[in-house]
């Protein structure tokens, strides 16, 4: 257990100080409006070719 300041900042080494589930959502926002922003997004897109040509 780590405590700073009389309060449990991480137990069974979980941070218990931050919620993970917030933090994932903003950073998620924030890549996809980098990805917006630069036009970058279309590489995202897999190529309708891609497994077809693959397989012949």
């Amino acid at each position: 257990m780590t405590m700073v300041g009389a309060r449990i900042l991480m137990e069974d080494c979980r941070v218990l100080s931050v919620n993970e589930a917030q933090r994932l959502e903003r950073v998620q926002a924030a890549a996809e409006h980098t990805l917006e922003r630069s036009g970058l997004r279309r590489l995202l897109d897999m190529p309708a070719t891609l497994w077809r040509a693959s397989h012949d």
